[in-house]
């Protein structure tokens, strides 16, 4: 199950600004995994009072070659 997960400044976007961004970063991901993943897609979008810094991301990937 693909998990996506967005973090941004809490009361920043509108509901009509985080459901675009839903839409496009489903449709993003979909395009390079496959459409047969979308029902077990889950993409969160995650507000930090704070914002966002180094300290509440997620470490970085690595891919193995």
């Amino acid at each position: 199950m693909p998990l996506v997960q967005i973090k941004g400044i809490s009361g920043y976007l509108s509901l009509s600004q985080k459901q675009a961004i839903i839409s496009k970063v489903t449709d993003a991901v979909l395009s390079v995994e496959g459409e047969a993943l979308r029902p077990g897609l889950l993409l969160r979008m995650l507000p930090q009072a704070n914002g966002v810094s180094a300290d509440n991301l997620l470490p970085p990937m690595t891919f193995a070659t």
